[in-house]
C-alpha cells in the first residue's frame, strides 16, 4: 500500500472515532446540537476520505468510477451537514438549513441514478454539467452558511478559531470544484484538509474544558466560602435564638412558680398568726396542698417537657393502651368513675411500633384534656385507624370529646409551650404529647369547632427512626407573649 493509502485510511479510522466521539458525547448532553452536527459533518469526511482511498487503490475504471460517486455522495453529505452545523454555531435559525438538507438528497439521487457523472471510454469519470451545477450551489450554500456564523457570532474567539478551519476546508472544497473543472489530475484537496477542522474543533474543546474546569473550581472556592460564613452566622443566629428562648422560658416559669409560691407564702403566713379558728386553719392547709400539688405538677410537666431521650421502641398493643389511659382516668376523675363521662373504644390497627410508656402517657394527657372540656354528661372516643404519613403506612390514634370546643385561634396555639385556657392548667400537656408525635417521628394535629367538641389526632409511623427534636427548638414566637399565662 503506497503511502498516500496509508495516509488516507488512517485518516478515515480519525475521522470515524471522531464522529463517534462527538455523537456519543451529544448523547451523554442533548443541550449542545452543534456536537452532534459536527459528529455528522465527521461521518461526511469519513466518507469522503475513505473514497479517496478507494480510488487510490483502485485497479480497473470501474473500480474509480465507484470511488468518485462515492466521494461524491461524500460531498453531498458533508455540505447539508456543514450549513447544519453553522445555524447551529450561529444560535439562529437559518433557510439555508432546509435548501442544504433538500440538495443533498437531491445530489445523492443523481449520484445513485447515475446521472451525476460518466465512465469515458479512456477510463476516466466526468461529472456532467447538472452534477457541476448542484457542487457549485453547494458551495455557495455553505459559504453563505460560514458567513452568517461570522457575521453573528465573530466576536466569540473560540467561533473565530473554528470558523477559520471550516473556512480552510470550504477553500479546499472550491479548490476541488476548479480542478475537475478544468479537467486537471484529481488530488481531492478536502480529503485531506478535513483534518484540520477536526484538529480545531478538538483544541477549541480541550480549551473550553479547561476553562470550564477552572471556573468550576473558582465556584466551589466560592460556594464553599459562602457556606462557611452561612454556617458561622447560622450559628450565630441559633445561639442568639436559644439564648433568647432560655430567656422567654425562664420568664414564662420564673411566672409560673411565682403565683403559687405567692399563695403558699399567705397561706403560711396567715397559719403562723394564729387568729384563725379551726375552719379557716383547715381551709388555709387545703390550700397549701393544692399549690404544692400545683407546683410538684408543674415540675414533673416541665421534666418530662425537657426530656430529650430517645423513645425505645416496641411493639406495642394499641387495645391495651387505650385501655391503660381510662383506667387512669377513672382512677384521677370521680366524673369517669361515676359513669358521667364515658369512653367508647374504636380499635381497627391491633399494633404498632413505638415507646409504650411515651404514648400511653400522650393518650393520657390527650384523655385528660378531652375529660377537662367536658362540661357535663358525655361520651369521649378512643379510635386507631390505618393512615399515611408521607405516603409511608402510619397509625392514626384519635381521641374525640364533645365538649366545649375551640376557637380558631386557640386551636392554632394548643400545642404552643406554657398555652392555656384554664385556671390551674400549666399549659405543657399538649406540647408534651407533641413532643413526644416528634420523636416518634410523627405529628400531632386537631380539628375542633367552638361549641362543637375537638378531635386530637397523633399520627405515628408504623416503624420509623425517631425524628428527636431540641428542647431548644421551641422559639420565642412558640412562647406566649408576655408573662400573662393563667
Amino acid at each position: 500500500m503506497p503511502i498516500q493509502g496509508t495516509l488516507l485510511l488512517t485518516w478515515t479510522l480519525m475521522y470515524g472515532f471522531a464522529a463517534a466521539l462527538y455523537l456519543i458525547a451529544f448523547t451523554r448532553r442533548h443541550v449542545e446540537p452543534e456536537l452532534s452536527r459536527f459528529g455528522y459533518v465527521c461521518i461526511a469526511f469519513t466518507v469522503v476520505s475513505y473514497a479517496r482511498f478507494r480510488f487510490i487503490g483502485a485497479h480497473t475504471p470501474e473500480e474509480a468510477a465507484f470511488a468518485l460517486e462515492l466521494s461524491a455522495v461524500g460531498r453531498y453529505l458533508l455540505g447539508g451537514t456543514f450549513v447544519a452545523m453553522c445555524a447551529g454555531v450561529s444560535r439562529s435559525p437559518s433557510m439555508l438549513v432546509p435548501f442544504a438538507g433538500l440538495w443533498s438528497v437531491l445530489g445523492i439521487l443523481l449520484v445513485l441514478a447515475g446521472v451525476h457523472g460518466d465512465l469515458t471510454p479512456e477510463g476516466s469519470y466526468t461529472v456532467k454539467p447538472a452534477g457541476a451545477a448542484m457542487f457549485a450551489l453547494g458551495l455557495i450554500l455553505a459559504t453563505g452558511a460560514l458567513l452568517i456564523v461570522r457575521r453573528q457570532r465573530g466576536h466569540d474567539p473560540y467561533v473565530r478559531r473554528v470558523s477559520s478551519a471550516a473556512a480552510i476546508c470550504l477553500g479546499a472544497a472550491w479548490l476541488d470544484a476548479a480542478i475537475s473543472a478544468l479537467a486537471l489530475p484529481r488530488i481531492d484537496v478536502l480529503a485531506y484538509a478535513g483534518m484540520v477542522g477536526v484538529g480545531m474543533v478538538h483544541w477549541t474543546l480541550l480549551d473550553r474544558f479547561g476553562e470550564a474546569t477552572e471556573e468550576l473550581a473558582r465556584r466551589r472556592a466560592a460556594y464553599a466560602a459562602s457556606l462557611e460564613d452561612l454556617v458561622q452566622k447560622h450559628e450565630q443566629l441559633a445561639e442568639t435564638e436559644q439564648l433568647a428562648a432560655v430567656g422567654s422560658l425562664s420568664a414564662v416559669i420564673a411566672h409560673e412558680v411565682r403565683n403559687p409560691l405567692a399563695v403558699i407564702r399567705n397561706a403560711t403566713s396567715a397559719i403562723r398568726k394564729g387568729t384563725h379558728g379551726d375552719r379557716a386553719r383547715a381551709k388555709l392547709v387545703e390550700i397549701l396542698e393544692e399549690e404544692t400539688e400545683r407546683l410538684h405538677k408543674l415540675a414533673v410537666e416541665l421534666s418530662t417537657f425537657a426530656e430529650h431521650g430517645k423513645p425505645n421502641f416496641a411493639l406495642c398493643d394499641v387495645a391495651s393502651l387505650f385501655d391503660r389511659c381510662v383506667r387512669r382516668a377513672q382512677a384521677q376523675y370521680p366524673r369517669v368513675r361515676d359513669g358521667e363521662i364515658r369512653f367508647e373504644v374504636h380499635v381497627e390497627v391491633e399494633s404498632l411500633v413505638g415507646d409504650r410508656d411515651l404514648l400511653e402517657n400522650a393518650l393520657h394527657y390527650l384523655v385528660q384534656n378531652a375529660v377537662d372540656a367536658t362540661s357535663g354528661p358525655g361520651v369521649i372516643v378512643l379510635e386507631a385507624r390505618d393512615a399515611e404519613i408521607d405516603g409511608d403506612p402510619a397509625v392514626e390514634l384519635c381521641v374525640v370529646d364533645c365538649g366545649e370546643g375551640m376557637d380558631p385561634e386557640t386551636l392554632e396555639k394548643a400545642a404552643t409551650p406554657f398555652f392555656t385556657t384554664r385556671s390551674r392548667g400549666t399549659g405543657l400537656a399538649l406540647a408534651i404529647v407533641d413532643r413526644i408525635a416528634a420523636n416518634h417521628g410523627g405529628r400531632l394535629s386537631f380539628s375542633s369547632q367552638k361549641g362543637e367538641g375537638t378531635t386530637a389526632r397523633l399520627l405515628l409511623p408504623r416503624r420509623r427512626a425517631s425524628q428527636l427534636p431540641s428542647l431548644l427548638d421551641v422559639s420565642i414566637a412558640d412562647l406566649p407573649a408576655g408573662s400573662t399565662v393563667p
